[in-house]
């Protein structure tokens, strides 16, 4: 939370890989608090279909948490959002998917 806070784009991409590497996810990816993506690690055979990507800023702006199947090109993933507060305050969301 204090990387997406501080915009420290670094730090986020450093997090998100480390935990692909730990947990096995194959997409994760943070939001800001206006469900612009910030920044995400993709390792997958297939590539998010673009229509995808864009209809889940919607969901990371609308502060709820939604598990939804979405597809990309050559299958499907499944992938939870969820609101990153800090102090009781919005500050972005986190999406994740296998």
């Amino acid at each position: 939370m204090a990387a997406v806070r501080d915009s420290n784009l670094m730090g986020v991409k450093s997090i998100l890989h480390s935990f692909n590497i730990a947990l096995g996810l194959q997409h994760l990816e943070v939001f800001d608090e206006n469900g612009v993506s910030f920044s995400h690690e993709h390792q997958s055979e297939g590539a998010m279909d673009m229509r995808s990507e864009h209809g889940m800023a919607p969901i990371a702006a609308a502060n709820i948490e939604i598990t939804k199947l979405t597809q990309i090109l050559g299958g499907w993933f499944l992938v939870s959002v969820r609101p990153l507060k800090q102090d009781g305050e919005l500050i972005g969301s986190l999406a994740v998917g296998s």
